[in-house]
């Protein structure tokens, strides 16, 4: 099993779907979307993530 920073910092991640790559994929999906609209998909795809990602930072912060 990858490691959260495997899966958000290298091209595997954004290649699967579940890293940066991923975040950039759910902002194309919504341009040119009324902003309510923007914000309902963002809450539904981007949160949880962002969630991932910042439970990972989190982490780097504290160490072993």
């Amino acid at each position: 099993m990858k490691s959260i920073d495997q899966t958000w910092l290298t091209a595997d991640g954004a290649a699967s779907g579940s890293g940066i790559g991923a975040l950039y994929k759910i902002e194309d999906a919504i341009r040119g979307k009324p902003p309510d609209e923007r914000r309902a998909y963002r809450e539904a795809h981007a949160r949880p993530l962002l969630s991932q990602l910042h439970a990972w930072l989190v982490a780097q912060l504290i160490g072993p």
